[in-house]
């Protein structure tokens, strides 16, 4: 009775360990693991209107996130980068996970210098604004 006991424990043991490995097999070939890359990536290219010039970036897989890059434009501070040229709605953050392949533009806001002249008791002169490039 003990010997029959114990096939019959082995057995449900046996059984359960392939149905436990068959559930972990297909949940892993249904992407159920966050590693695993999931569709195509997507293209990020930059429109850096007068900034910066950048490569497109292609991302790996779907879920791949682009750290977005700071441009330089003299004269100019960057704001920020928008996905449609009229620069309007929200600003992106320092990452960007497309969806799809997109253009991004970047936005500039004309840096103010304002130019004092002291004249040391000379022709006096006043002061010159000047948005953009000095």
């Amino acid at each position: 009775m003990k010997n029959r006991l114990f096939k019959t424990a082995i057995s449900v043991l046996f059984v359960l360990t392939l149905a436990f490995s068959a559930l972990s097999l297909a949940a892993c070939k249904m992407g159920g693991d966050e590693e695993t890359p999931v569709g195509e990536g997507y293209t990020v290219t930059f429109v850096s209107n007068g900034g910066t010039e950048y490569a497109p970036v292609t991302t790996e897989n779907a879920l791949q996130p682009v750290r977005l890059p700071t441009p330089v434009n003299y004269g100019y501070e960057f704001t920020g980068w928008y996905d449609n040229s009229a620069l309007t709605g929200d600003k992106l953050g320092e990452t960007y996970l497309p969806t799809a392949d997109v253009t991004l533009y970047a936005a500039w806001q004309a840096t103010t210098y304002t130019v004092k002249f002291v004249s040391n008791g000379g022709t006096e002169y006043e002061d010159v604004i000047s948005d953009g490039k000095a």
